[in-house]
């Protein structure tokens, strides 16, 4: 272990998990899961962290859904080489070129997120580009059932958009309107094929586009339940965590000086006693506060507990920086970790912190001294390896030799 491993006081205790929620969200999503699912909408600040929660594995359906398509394109040139005449065939692999290259270079931009904010639109375009292409196609073809499949297979792009690309609702009916609008334009302007042959083909994609986009909605419905079922179920353990962290801190805290307790320092001496190479050497100050029991029995425990604070506050505020610790040990004795401390500088700290002590002035009617002073008695440990019991028995002593020379002195 070395002086950065040792835990400076308060980054030593538990903490509790930092919820960056609002405290209103869980009343909100407890009363958005007691809606029906078919009438289920998220308001703008649940939505805004639906979109942020989602916006990864968006993009990466999105990415893979690019490359597949791009990948389908080429493969149906094989296709073209039977149904279309030599002329024509040229263009229609040009056009499946362009459109799979496209479909390319929006699915490596959507991977590596530069098109974060704006995913939607690719995925607009990408199926209208496909239907525009199906038209150039099926004109050079100069067949209707060919022009009929190349359409088909456009609209199947347009209709794996609306059912499996996760884009807002909103963009979904935008692309259905646009690509039976195009659709709309091509078959009324194409001369193959009867009129009644075409409406019942317009018919049946659009009733199509739409069935689509109302199980989208439904599935968006679902969706958002499960988000906030999984909300509830991490502000739920959020705030188990942050209770489990707070009883932790409080195994590990003295209530009355706020300071760490004798556990921590047992914890502490076990971690220490792994490896002490950048600790040694290691000063303990132990420090009692003279005639305390005095101090108790004349002036009322109340202020004993007051005493216990401000001498607690005033050793605190003399440390030296994060690798000291100060430790409450039981009754009214303190402890003062000290590593890479050696006995001249441990004798340092003792007597600046016995002289912030005494010059409190506060009153004790039971010490000879007539106000509340403290014997210190310093250990240094300039071997492997280190034990608690050493470290209190050395400590322990010292103090002894401090309080029969006569208290208020620190001791070595």
């Amino acid at each position: 272990m070395s002086l950065a491993a040792i835990p400076e006081y308060g980054a030593a205790l538990p903490s509790p998990v930092n919820d960056n929620m609002p405290a209103h969200l869980k009343q909100q999503v407890e009363a958005l899961l007691m809606v029906r699912v078919r009438d289920l909408e998220l308001p703008p600040d649940i939505a805004t962290l639906y979109e942020a929660r989602s916006s990864k594995i968006r993009r990466a359906i999105m990415s893979a859904w690019f490359f597949w398509v791009g990948a389908i394109n080429i493969l149906l040139t094989g296709f073209d080489v039977f149904e279309q005449p030599p002329i024509a065939l040229k263009i229609t692999i040009a056009v499946r070129i362009f459109i799979s290259l496209t479909c390319l270079v929006c699915g490596l931009l959507l991977r590596r997120s530069y098109l974060m904010g704006r995913e939607q639109w690719p995925v607009i375009i990408m199926p209208l580009m496909c239907i525009a292409g199906a038209c150039v196609a099926g004109n050079l073809s100069g067949q209707p059932e060919i022009a009929e499949g190349y359409l088909i297979n456009a609209l199947l792009v347009v209709y794996s958009v609306i059912m499996f690309i996760n884009i807002d609702l909103k963009y979904a009916k935008l692309l259905a309107l646009l690509a039976i609008f195009l659709t709309a334009i091509y078959m009324s302007i194409n001369s193959f094929g009867a009129v009644a042959a075409k409406l019942q083909l317009f018919t049946l994609y659009a009733a199509t586009a739409y069935a689509l986009l109302q199980a989208r909605r439904i599935q968006n419905r679902f969706q958002h339940r499960l988000f906030l079922i999984n909300l509830r179920d991490e502000i739920n353990a959020q705030e188990t965590a942050s209770r489990n962290a707070e009883l932790s801190s409080m195994a590990y805290l003295d209530r009355l000086t706020d300071i760490p307790n004798r556990r921590y320092f047992d914890e502490l001496c076990a971690a220490m006693s792994e490896t002490t190479k950048n600790l040694i050497p290691l000063s303990v100050c132990m420090i009692d506060i003279d005639k305390f029991k005095s101090l108790n029995d004349q002036l009322g425990h109340l202020r004993g507990d007051h005493c216990l604070r401000v001498v607690a506050d005033t050793i605190r505020n003399n440390l030296r920086g994060k690798t000291d610790i100060l430790i409450r040990y039981g009754g009214d004795e303190f402890l003062l970790i000290l590593p890479g401390t050696d006995e001249e500088r441990a004798l340092e700290v003792a007597g600046r912190v016995l002289a912030a002590i005494t010059d409190l002035q506060h009153a004790n009617p039971g010490s000879p001294y007539g106000i509340i002073t403290a014997s210190i008695g310093v250990y240094t440990h300039l071997a492997h390896p280190i034990s608690g019991e050493t470290l209190i028995e050395h400590a322990d002593t010292a103090l002894y030799r401090a309080k029969t020379a006569g208290r208020n002195r620190v001791s070595a």
